[in-house]
């Protein structure tokens, strides 16, 4: 069984390559799906919107204008 932060590295490098890793995403326990959050947020937004869980993360951030940067959450 792999261990959380081997699931947590995989996710990180499929979500790089901006392939779908929402099976990992799955087998995450809650603290390590936060940081998959905070990372797909850290992402250049095309990257992140490629993959279904990169775009529900987009959705739910608050909208805040160009001007003042990303938000992070």
């Amino acid at each position: 069984m792999n261990t959380q932060k081997e699931l947590l590295d995989a996710a990180k490098k499929l979500a790089d390559m901006g392939e779908d890793y929402g099976v990992i995403v799955g087998d995450l326990g809650p603290e390590e799906k936060l940081w998959l959050k905070h990372y797909v947020l850290k992402l250049p937004e095309e990257l992140a919107r490629k993959t279904i869980y990169g775009r529900a993360v987009w959705n739910t951030r608050p909208t805040i204008s160009r001007g003042r940067g990303r938000p992070s959450k």
